[in-house]
C-alpha cells in the first residue's frame, strides 16, 4: 500500500503561485494583478503573505492585505492595513 502525503501549506511565494494556478486560481494572474495595481510583497509565514494595493499606477498611498493561501491553492483576505510595517508586525503573529 502506498503512503499519501498530506497536503502542507506552502512555504513561498512561487508555490503559492503555482498551487493557486495548478487549481484553477487566477490571484496572480498578471492582468488581474495590473489591473487592480496589486504588488505581491516576497514574505509568506504560515500559508499567510502580504499584498499592498493603489488606486492608480504611481499612487503612493497604498493599502496592505493579509492574505491566506489554504492547501488547495485558494486565496482569502484575512485583514486590512494603512502600513507594510503594521501588516508585517501582525502577519509574524499569526
Amino acid at each position: 500500500m502506498a503512503l499519501i502525503k498530506p497536503k502542507t501549506l506552502p512555504r513561498t511565494i512561487k508555490a503559492i503561485k503555482a498551487r493557486n494556478k495548478k487549481n484553477g486560481g487566477l490571484f496572480f494572474d498578471r492582468e488581474v494583478l495590473e489591473f487592480q495595481f496589486t504588488r505581491v510583497m516576497n514574505v509568506v509565514h504560515k500559508g499567510h503573505f502580504i499584498t499592498s494595493e493603489g488606486t492608480q499606477r504611481n499612487n503612493v498611498s497604498r493599502t496592505y492585505t493579509i492574505r491566506q493561501c489554504d492547501v488547495d491553492g485558494n486565496i482569502s483576505g484575512v485583514a486590512k492595513y494603512d502600513s507594510f510595517t503594521t501588516a508585517y508586525a501582525d502577519l509574524k503573529t499569526l
